[in-house]
């Protein structure tokens, strides 16, 4: 049995974001990609503040959506 029950997985593309604030949203999009089992092309700060909106609209549209 293995020492650790999970595996190590490094990206072969470096993904680094310039705004310090998209850490979260990065991280949030590489879980979602790993999961999906989609690469990271296209993944960059141009489009880090639109994901960040759609990924709080989502957030909001659930939160309401349970609420009621």
């Amino acid at each position: 049995m293995r020492k650790y029950p999970h595996r190590l997985y490094q990206a072969q593309e470096d993904l680094q974001n310039e705004n310090p604030g998209d850490c979260g949203v990065y991280s949030l999009m590489y879980i979602e990609c790993l999961t999906l089992g989609r690469n990271f092309v296209g993944l960059n700060d141009q489009i880090i503040t639109p994901l960040r909106l759609k990924l709080a609209a989502d957030i909001y549209e659930e939160v309401t959506e349970t609420a009621e």
